[in-house]
């Protein structure tokens, strides 16, 4: 497994074991503020969203021309950097939209358990990210780190 470092809220994150862990705290934390401009309900199920579908397939894949190009060279460089940097308030294409109220609390056990599953899936379970193209297991788990991190940094327990 490769290490990466990843800062959120102080909190470094390294894999998807330490983001199950950061994922618990805040869950028991008796406060949780969200500073970006979705709640912590909309940040938990994107997330999930996110990891239940580089195991089950994306809604909607983008052309596989772009996908085996300019795609994967940008996923790549993603995890070369060990920073994603997205803008965090933009929907996974054709991914149902996300309600700003929901169970913040709830939709944080969704995502641990998405992670979970992810973990114990096997290295072929793995299907196309819908701009990345094709990914291994090892690829997906260091993206949907930066990807939880990314979220993270705008929630505050």
């Amino acid at each position: 497994m490769h290490t990466l470092r990843v800062m959120s809220e102080s909190q470094s994150i390294s894999s998807v074991t330490e983001a199950i862990a950061r994922l618990r705290e805040i869950a028991a934390a008796p406060e949780i503020e969200t500073t970006g401009p979705w709640s912590l309900h909309q940040i938990m199920v994107h997330c999930r969203q996110s990891v239940d579908y580089s195991l089950d397939g994306f809604p909607v894949l983008r052309p596989k021309l772009l996908r085996r190009t300019i795609g994967s060279w940008v996923g790549h460089r993603f995890l070369r950097r060990e920073r994603l940097g997205h803008r965090t308030d933009r929907s996974i294409p054709g991914a149902p939209e996300v309600r700003r109220v929901g169970d913040g609390r709830r939709a944080v056990t969704g995502l641990i358990a998405a992670l979970e599953r992810f973990a114990a899936a096997d290295t072929s379970a793995t299907k196309p990210h819908f701009i990345f193209g094709k990914l291994g297991k090892e690829e997906y788990e260091r993206l949907h780190v930066l990807h939880v991190a990314d979220h993270l940094a705008e929630v505050h327990a």
